[in-house]
């Protein structure tokens, strides 16, 4: 075969049914929104990971089906880790051990990027002891 005709193959037109709805040229953006909720309803939201959402009937809206759909995709478990040194921990153990060791003078919690530094006080508040 031909580079032309190798090229030629590669430009091909593109099937109307893939290509991009254009508001431009198809007319109302209100009536294919319209069309496109219809297309969705009797769909629910499933988080597959901290990036993608696909709607499935309920039937199917099972943390079964999520780790089935992410393994399909080959996407990462759906706990999202953040930075390097971070994991996911038992608090009441955690709370233990900062009260238990005297050189720790208290702990610093990261959640939601939000910093919440607590020193021995306020731990034994919050564990009501």
């Amino acid at each position: 075969m031909r580079k032309v005709d190798r090229l030629k193959k590669l430009h091909a037109p593109i099937d109307d049914k893939y290509k991009k709805i254009d508001t431009t040229v198809n007319g109302d953006a209100e009536r294919l929104a319209e069309m496109h909720r219809e297309t969705e309803k009797g769909k629910y939201p499933l988080r597959i990971d901290h990036r993608t959402v696909i709607y499935v009937t309920k039937d199917k809206c099972t943390p079964e089906y999520a780790a089935k759909k992410r393994n399909t995709l080959g996407l990462a478990p759906a706990v999202e880790v953040k930075g390097h040194a971070s994991r996911l921990v038992d608090m009441d153990k955690l709370f233990d051990a900062a009260l238990a060791v005297p050189e720790i003078s208290g702990i610093i919690l990261n959640p939601w990027n939000r910093t919440i530094q607590l020193d021995k006080t306020l731990i034994r508040i919050i564990k009501g002891a």
